[in-house]
């Protein structure tokens, strides 16, 4: 009985090792389709892309997208209507209407609104780029409403959320300190095939604790590249040359679009988590080094973006080297203890 009782055990903890060597967070995607009307049944005409990350938590997510057709120059801080110009995952799961599309989607601990301020502002064109970390208490994202709203709150666009699996889309740097920094990242990029847009985000640990960005409304962060997370021209992590300077081309973008792209703040622990959206003018970024900076810009921790497998050799390659050693070690183990329980 004792063998039964240990053989659990050990299936358990060989179980929990397999879960942190895989540690992969969920990336749902949405395609953003045009609502009607409901005054004079018209289409919007608004359409996009948006990219949602769980954490890890359990509670957070970070949200992110391009949408197309909007109000042209918008402006999120002068959106003042309830729900003027804001993006927002509701708790419905359908887009055939207000009622199947739901509310705004949070709950507990979550109490009050995370959605209430997040907003999106918009170009000459009405084209919007966004971003943004909440706090929504659940990531339970599957098959949740994404809803675009107008100037005066109105929804004009809408998608359904589904958990991205297509392997060609995702690229993933799990990031190693650079010199004796002991800074780590598990960061992915989401590609939008044919374009030059990209979101890029995830976990970062081992950062200086308790920052506060002046993007977030505090005072850190001021320095060039401070708390940012960047994909880099290079394509080797061995020094500042090999990484090179940010990733992008400045004959399509006018401006380094890189410059605000990192995370906001951290916790006591010194833990980040960030998720960004942007247009570079690049659209092949595998291969390219992905730099993680302190919070006065130098360079803590880098790791080069390679596409997403399932097979097994590649999990492996991408695993912390304790995490695999113990996942090998339990995996003899486990052996050991199965035979031996045969044999009893």
């Amino acid at each position: 009985m004792w063998a039964g009782a240990f053989l659990f055990s050990l299936v358990c903890l060989y179980q929990m090792a397999v879960a942190q060597a895989n540690m992969n967070h969920g990336v749902y995607t949405a395609t953003i389709e045009p609502i009607a009307s409901a005054t004079t049944n018209r289409n919007s005409g608004v359409i996009g892309s948006v990219v949602v990350f769980d954490a890890g938590d359990g509670v957070t997510v970070g949200y992110g997208g391009f949408v197309e057709g909007l109000q042209a120059n918008l402006e999120a801080t002068t959106c003042t209507a309830t729900n003027g110009c804001g993006v927002h995952i509701h708790s419905g799961t359908s887009c055939f209407n207000s009622t199947t599309q739901g509310g705004h989607y949070f709950e507990s601990p979550v109490t009050d609104d995370p959605w209430v301020e997040e907003r999106y502002s918009s170009d000459e064109t009405g084209f919007a780029l966004f971003s943004s970390v909440a706090v929504i208490g659940t990531s339970n994202l599957e098959g949740r409403a994404f809803v675009v709203h107008a100037e005066d709150g109105s929804r004009v666009g809408c998608g359904l959320l589904t958990e991205l699996k297509d392997d060609t889309r995702i690229l993933q740097a799990n990031t190693v300190g650079l010199a004796s920094s002991t800074v780590e990242s598990e960061s992915k990029a989401v590609i939008f095939p044919g374009t030059d847009r990209i979101c890029v985000g995830g976990n970062v640990d081992a950062l200086q604790p308790d920052i506060l960005s002046f993007q977030a409304g505090g005072l850190d962060c001021n320095a060039t590249n401070g708390c940012g997370v960047h994909i880099h021209s290079g394509t080797d992590c061995t020094d500042s040359t090999t990484q090179g300077g940010h990733f992008y081309n400045a004959d399509v973008v006018d401006v380094d679009p890189w410059l605000l792209v990192g995370y906001e703040r951290t916790n006591a622990n010194g833990e980040a988590f960030y998720l960004q959206c942007l247009v570079t003018g690049e659209a092949n970024n595998e291969g390219h080094a992905l730099i993680v900076h302190s919070e006065d810009g130098s360079r803590l921790s880098c790791g080069i973006l390679q596409f997403e497998t399932t097979t097994t050799e590649a999990i492996a390659n991408g695993m912390d080297g304790s995490v695999l050693s113990r996942l090998v070690g339990i995996g003899l183990l486990f052996e050991f203890i199965i035979v031996l329980a045969t044999h009893w």
